[in-house]
């Protein structure tokens, strides 16, 4: 199968190259449709990235950060200040650069605000059910892991969001079938320990870890060289 790649030479390329293609699709949006609508992930790279953005977005004059939509498609059910929930490490990032509308914010419930992991995942999958998102961040880790869980773990459901109950922490976690309704869709992989999976999947092996993320036609996966390494390369000399 031939996936849509960007291959970039390490793993700071891979930041700012993402970034910067971040801050140019939104101006496009916004420029186009008078807003954007961002579903933002969790993870080192993902942050990395939101830290880069924050240094870009400013200087950008088309971007209006009170025209930009976030959402999030997974985060851990713990309490709103905990620092491991995805939407405080992101925000932490980019509101304190960007003047983003608190009323486009949409974190995922919390503990603090659900009285449940499956509680919060019916609310979100309320709120989120009617909203377009223009472009989906997935970050793939840990030989193929998505949202720190493998995708036949998630619970089968028609919701657009389900919580993952039986693990330590608890998530809420949005399924690869409302992930697959964003116009556009970017799979960040960075590292050796990803490029097994990276060439599986190129190969069309539905049995790989990342199987869902695979028949995405919207989906362009952005990866380092180590992730690409098992891959064919090709170099044009004329």
């Amino acid at each position: 199968m031939e996936l849509s790649m960007l291959r970039y030479e390490d793993r700071a390329s891979l930041i700012h190259g993402v970034a910067a293609l971040l801050c140019s699709r939104m101006a496009a949006h916004q420029t186009r449709q008078g807003s954007v609508s961002l579903c933002l992930t969790g993870g080192p790279l993902a942050n990395a990235v939101y830290d880069k953005v924050a240094r870009l977005a400013p200087t950008d004059p088309v971007i209006k950060p009170d025209q930009v939509s976030l959402w999030w498609n997974w985060d851990y059910f713990v309490a709103t200040d905990d620092p491991r929930r995805n939407s405080l490490q992101a925000l932490s990032r980019l509101a304190g650069a960007l003047p983003l509308d608190p009323a486009k914010i949409h974190p995922m419930p919390s503990s603090s605000t659900a009285s449940d992991p499956e509680t919060a995942a019916i609310e979100y999958s309320t709120e989120v059910a009617s909203a377009p998102i223009d472009l989906a961040l997935i970050e793939v880790t840990n030989c193929g892991q998505i949202s720190g869980l493998l995708s036949h773990q998630l619970p089968e459901s028609p919701d657009a969001v389900v919580a993952v109950s039986d693990i330590d922490p608890q998530k809420i976690i949005m399924t690869p079938a409302h992930v697959s309704t964003a116009k556009e869709i970017w799979i960040l992989a960075s590292g050796p320990d990803i490029a097994d999976c990276i060439f599986a999947a190129a190969s069309g092996d539905l049995s790989v870890k990342v199987a869902d993320l695979i028949g995405m036609d919207q989906a362009t996966w952005m990866i380092d060289q180590d992730a690409a390494s098992l891959l064919a390369f090709h170099e044009c000399l004329l």
